[in-house]
């Protein structure tokens, strides 16, 4: 598709809720990358670039596509959004109540001080992460596959 500009259209982020067969527009702009949906088809899970405020922190955000209600995923110990690394490669579990994330951040569990890529998960109804892998150098270490069993 071209834009006015003759360059080509920016499309904002889109995934198909199943239950009503209609697209469902992640955010109004562009920031939001890689979407990942639950295997119920109930979820959406992916990076926003807005909240973050910067290009190269990213959140982790759920959104209930029947809903439109979204929930940021990578947040500190402390409950507050998560600014002292980068976030990325979401997955979601078949019914959306999981969602593992990698990230360098140092704040998202208690006693994580080293600045290095490593695997969270979050549950959405205790709302508690776990750190589930050790330090790894290397983000692409980590093949997204988009859902967790």
């Amino acid at each position: 598709m071209l834009g006015s500009n003759g360059g080509l259209a920016q499309v904002a982020p889109s995934v198909l809720y199943p239950a009503t067969g209609k697209v469902v527009r992640l955010l109004q702009s562009y920031s939001a990358s890689r979407p990942v949906v639950s295997a119920d088809g109930r979820y959406a899970a992916y990076i926003d670039f807005h909240l973050a405020g910067c290009l190269r922190c990213g959140d982790i955000t759920v959104k209930n596509l029947g809903t439109g209600a979204t929930e940021l995923v990578s947040v500190s110990a402390a409950g507050a959004p998560s600014r002292t690394g980068r976030n990325g490669l979401a997955a979601i579990s078949a019914d959306g109540r999981h969602v593992a994330f990698v990230s360098n951040g140092t704040d998202l569990v208690a006693g994580a001080t080293t600045v290095r890529w490593r695997v969270y998960v979050r549950d959405l109804d205790s709302k508690r992460t776990q750190l589930v892998s050790s330090d790894a150098t290397d983000p692409s270490l980590f093949r997204r596959t988009g859902n967790l069993g």
